[in-house]
């Protein structure tokens, strides 16, 4: 259960009505059986830490706050070509 924001810096009370929620999947659906009791894992960034930092998955298993500013910067814009 989510009870405070993600950010190790910030203990923001956990509040649904705002900020960023995600889940991730611990075990892949064949990995999965009776004994694994939560294979699914919730991460919650508060209002005011969504807007600065973002998740990055970086595996299956781990997941990392990254500043908003430098995930921007680093996307590619897709290309287009157009049709004459």
């Amino acid at each position: 259960m989510i009870t405070n924001c993600c950010n190790s810096d910030c203990s923001a009370p956990f509040d649904f009505r705002q900020g960023r929620i995600v889940r991730i999947c611990k075990a892949l659906p064949s990995e999965c059986n009776s004994n694994m009791e939560h294979p699914i894992e919730h991460f919650w960034l508060c209002g005011k830490c969504s807007e600065i930092y973002v998740f990055e998955y970086e595996s299956r298993l781990n997941l990392k706050l990254k500043s908003a500013n430098e995930a921007a910067s680093q996307k590619k814009t897709p290309e287009f070509a157009s049709a004459a």
